[in-house]
This record gives C-alpha cells, structure tokens and sequence, in this order.
C-alpha cells in the first residue's frame, strides 16, 4: 500500500517517491507505536475517502503485539467535519475495542484486494454497532469496483451527466457530488475516471 501511494503522489506532493515514502512509513508508525496506555482519539467524516482511511488505521491498530486501551472515534453524519463537530465531538465520541479493529482489519483487507463481493459479505454479515459509517462506506466501495462492462458507479454517472448535456470538467466534476449521499471524489480522481473513460473508448475527447 505505501509503496502504491508513494508511486501515485509525487506528481501531486512536488516530492520524490522516496520521500513519501518515509512519510508514509512515518504515519504508519505512529499508530503501530504509539503507547499502549496513551488515548488516541480519531476524527473522521462519513464518506467513503474518510472511512477507507478509518480502516487502514484499524488494520494497524489490529497488528500491533500491545493492545490500546483508549482508542475512540467521532465520526460526524457529514462529509466533512465541521467547527461544531469539533466542539462537541469529544462529548458523542464512541469507544473503539479489538472487535472493531479487527472488523476494520477485514474491511481493509477486501478494500486493497478490489474484493467487491467480500466488502458486501462483510457489511451485510457483520454487526457495525460502532462503525455504521463504515459499514454503508463498504456498499459503497464496492460499487467502484468495475462490472464485466468495464464501468464503475462513478463511470456510469460521468456517463449519465456527458448524456444530459454536461460538456466542461466543472460541470461534470460538480454533477457527480448530486448522486453520493456523502460526496468524495476530487478534482484528481474525476480526471483519473474521465481518462479512463477515454482510454477505453466510452468518450471522445
């Protein structure tokens, strides 16, 4: 995974893949060694950008040998946290235990996998007392996996929109926020799906 990222983000970073790398390696460390008896307290939004990272922090949490004692979450009913949240999410914060970062570990591990029928397995077998957010992100996830058509969700509504007369980035780019309960996808990622759409002859330039 830090190698993906590390290969993906120069362009965007201004920094080498290498360094990121080290970043990268240094965000990961501070999970996995932070002190067994230190409160960590997570912040997240409810879309799946958020709760995709929500889960790699669990997976980490889930490899360490010394348990965390105090782990908590607020997740706000929104896709993005606000000043408010941020007054009052440590009053509504939840308690995380090893079921939910071992529960966080399975979803993480279908989400790198592209397993689009384990993430639906998981989120409709699996009770998500703790992380409800988390369990309609997995949905959601899944449905970027393409089909035997070659689409995902998000290609079939660039489609949708190109179809209803969307012709500029901005017009596309804005369009895609009305069918997500929790829009994610920014500017780079729309791109990424419009060359795709491109490369494989669903749009002409």
């Amino acid at each position: 995974f830090r190698k993906a990222r590390a290969d993906f983000l120069p362009a965007l970073a201004g920094l080498s893949a290498g360094q990121l790398y080290q970043h990268l390696q240094k965000l990961d460390d501070t999970i996995l060694d932070f002190p067994a008896n230190a409160v960590l307290m997570l912040w997240f939004d409810s879309c799946i950008f958020d709760q995709t990272l929500l889960m790699r922090i669990l997976y980490l949490l889930n490899r360490r040998k010394n348990q965390p004692e105090n782990v908590f979450l607020y997740c706000c009913n929104s896709n993005s946290l606000t000043a408010d949240d941020f007054k009052h999410g440590m009053q509504k914060k939840v308690q995380l235990f090893t079921e939910d970062w071992l529960l966080g570990a399975k979803a993480w591990n279908f989400f790198q996998h592209k397993d689009a029928g384990g993430m639906i397995r998981l989120a409709q077998q699996e009770k998500f007392e703790r992380l409800p957010a988390m369990q309609k992100a997995l949905f959601r996830c899944a449905e970027e996996i393409p089909g035997d058509d070659g689409l995902n969700r998000t290609h079939k509504q660039i489609l949708q929109l190109v179809a209803s007369g969307c012709s500029s980035f901005m017009e596309i780019f804005k369009g895609l926020s009305k069918f997500e309960d929790y829009p994610f996808l920014g500017d780079t990622s729309c791109q990424r799906n419009l060359d795709q759409l491109v490369e494989n002859n669903f749009l002409a330039v």
